[in-house]
């Protein structure tokens, strides 16, 4: 395989983790018990899916990086979701998505992956259109909540990074050690009661799919791009999130949400248009004759 067809097959990947990932606010406002409780649940089931996944992939070998990757993922799960009850959505999400930043700084001494000043353009553009996107919903109340949604982006960027590092082998483990911290440390919050009975199929696609098939599409994309493209496309996320919640459950977007998506969009572009090098003079067809 060529570079440019892994790179456009990373980039569906991409965005189909996206796509997977935004999917958690209606999941999630769908079932009617506690928010960590969620969290356990569905890492719990994500879990057994990774490891067959893994399983199949053939011989796997610990790494260091594995344990160190799964803190951060576990950290980034829980701060996350105590982010959202301290502060409003809004700001959990935004201060989330400085994740690109902090892989960023780390990509070039970590990862020996230099930045070019397209892809800190693409970072800027990105973070300013969900800024836009949730402008009118922020505010500066919930200090302590917008510290762990900070804490929440430093810590998915450190496990991208980490998952990076770990390109020649298996960086799905990264999510196999998080989601068995995530599902245990917040386990107590599940048994203080019992979710409704119809709660369990959301359940089972936030936990199998939302969480575990998306991380499986995710590692395998780290494996063909740098850290900082990884983490920049899933930035529609937090744009398509609402989207089906307001499809679904009729939550309107704010008045500045249209022009955050096209920044948005127009980042993820900028991304993808620099990557997927255009076809050389020897690769174009030659013209028909006349």
């Amino acid at each position: 395989m060529n570079s440019t067809t892994g790179e456009r097959k990373a980039l569906l990947l991409l965005l189909t983790t996206a796509v997977l990932w935004s999917f958690s606010g209606v999941l999630i406002k769908s079932v009617d018990w506690n928010p960590l409780a969620i969290a356990a649940v569905r890492s719990l089931l994500a879990w057994p899916f990774l490891w067959i996944a893994v399983r199949l992939a053939g011989p796997f070998r610990w790494k260091v990086d594995h344990f160190i990757g799964g803190i951060a993922y576990s950290a980034a799960i829980i701060s996350f979701v105590a982010a959202t009850k301290m502060t409003t959505a809004a700001n959990a999400i935004v201060l989330q998505y400085t994740a690109p930043i902090y892989v960023g700084l780390l990509s070039a001494s970590v990862l020996k992956e230099p930045l070019h000043p397209r892809d800190w353009g693409a970072v800027a553009l990105a973070l300013a259109g969900v800024v836009l996107f949730f402008f009118d919903r922020m505010t500066l109340s919930g200090l302590w909540g917008n510290m762990l949604a900070l804490f929440s982006g430093l810590s998915f960027g450190v496990m991208t990074v980490l998952m990076r590092r770990q390109k020649e082998s298996h960086p799905i483990g990264t999510a196999l050690v998080g989601n068995l911290i995530a599902g245990l440390g917040c386990f107590p919050f599940a048994l203080r009661s019992d979710p409704p009975a119809a709660a369990w199929i959301p359940l089972a696609v936030l936990g199998i799919v939302q969480l575990g098939l998306a991380y499986l599409l995710f590692a395998a994309a780290l494996k063909r791009v740098t850290a900082i493209h990884a983490i920049t496309i899933p930035i529609i996320e937090p744009v398509l999130n609402p989207l089906w919640v307001f499809l679904f459950i009729g939550e309107r977007p704010g008045h500045w949400a249209l022009p955050g998506a096209f920044l948005v969009v127009a980042a993820v572009i900028l991304r993808t248009t620099a990557t997927i090098p255009a076809p050389t003079a020897a690769q174009t067809p030659p013209p028909p004759n006349v």
